[in-house]
């Protein structure tokens, strides 16, 4: 996630925090033992080049006295298109209510240019270590994440989440029924799940120059990456990282994850050639298809595709990241075998970055 000079760059900025905590005077619980670490990753989502024809609804969560405000400042790319800042807060609403914090949650929502396949990209632009009511020590939880596990915003000198929109794509859907028509990408769906990234749906997985690693101390998603014999992305030997990376054999593991996948841990999206900004960060997409309850936050979306519900995995990835969720109504259950609606491949699937 982070290249070799910027670990070595964090390392030494960790380091300087540590010794100002050393001598400094100590500070009530919740304030932070150790500091802010910067993440400019975004991860993507892209354009399939599939016609879909499939929808999935909202699960009817009500909201609760602790559901989560998020707070969007919107460019002026966003203030000149209504029906895409409308489609945004529709997304935005979703989100809000699934999660539970009394930290307002702000993004910065860009609509403008971005490489060719790619619908959006955006991701949480810091990560904060080792204060006393995080669950784990020596890990680095998302901004919003780490703002609601300690009961305040731990850096309100900056946005916590940045997200970026293409605005030189003619196939948008700006409506917020689900009824995508054939040819258009649902924008709702694609908020949503760059929302999920920013809110910590994103591990430090990379392969730069050839050579793998994550992060160390690791983030919270990377916690729960195993592979299918279940050795952790934490305990891989950094010579077998690409191997374990590229081997179609990745998964999210923990309890609520299990209780929510049928016992069954949740298979990322590794292919055997690796992707950057799609591989590891995303939910496979084979196993979760168009109109799997799941297929939120898998790397690519189809035309005529919707997806108004981060899915029973993703809330309990999220669960056992930290989040408190308020649970649905009644959950949204996986289809029988053979419901998914007929895909129909439009043209050749788009490029990550």
């Amino acid at each position: 996630m982070f290249s070799t000079a910027m670990r070595h760059a964090l390392g030494l900025t960790l380091a300087a925090l540590l010794v100002f905590a050393t001598f400094g005077s100590a500070a009530a619980d919740p304030a932070p033992t150790s500091g802010i670490v910067p993440n400019h990753v975004r991860v993507p989502v892209v354009a399939s080049g599939v016609d879909s024809g499939t929808h999935v609804a909202p699960s009817p969560t009500p909201r609760g006295a602790q559901s989560a405000t998020i707070n969007v400042a919107y460019d002026a790319g966003f203030q000149a298109n209504p029906a895409a800042q409308a489609a945004f807060q529709a997304a935005v609403n979703i989100w809000a209510s699934q999660l539970t914090s009394t930290v307002p949650i702000t993004v910065d929502a860009h609509f403008s240019a971005l490489p060719t396949g790619v619908l959006g990209e955006a991701g949480y632009n810091y990560s904060w270590r080792n204060n006393a009511r995080f669950p784990r020590q020596n890990t680095g939880y998302p901004a919003p994440l780490a703002a609601a596990l300690a009961g305040r915003d731990l850096d309100p000198t900056q946005t916590m989440i940045t997200a970026n929109f293409s605005n030189v794509r003619s196939d948008w859907y700006f409506g917020t029924d689900g009824n995508t028509p054939s040819r258009k990408i649902d924008f709702e769906s694609v908020v949503l799940h760059e929302l999920g990234h920013g809110l910590g749906f994103a591990g430090t997985g990379d392969v730069t120059g050839g050579i793998a690693a994550i992060d160390s101390p690791p983030e919270a998603f990377d916690l729960g990456v195993v592979d299918g014999t279940g050795l952790s992305v934490l305990n891989v030997n950094p010579l077998a990282m690409l191997t374990f990376f590229t081997s179609n054999n990745l998964y999210w593991t923990g309890t609520n994850t299990l209780a929510n996948n049928g016992g069954v841990r949740a298979k990322l999206y590794a292919p055997i050639s690796w992707q950057s900004g799609s591989s590891y960060s995303h939910l496979d997409e084979t196993t979760y298809p168009a109109g799997n309850p799941n297929s939120l936050m898998t790397p690519s979306i189809g035309s005529a595709e919707s997806v108004h519900d981060p899915g029973p995995i993703v809330r309990g990835v999220f669960q056992d990241m930290g989040w408190t969720i308020n649970a649905p109504v009644t959950n949204n259950p996986l289809p029988a075998p053979g419901a998914y609606r007929l895909l129909v491949p439009l043209g050749s699937r788009g490029s990550g970055t």
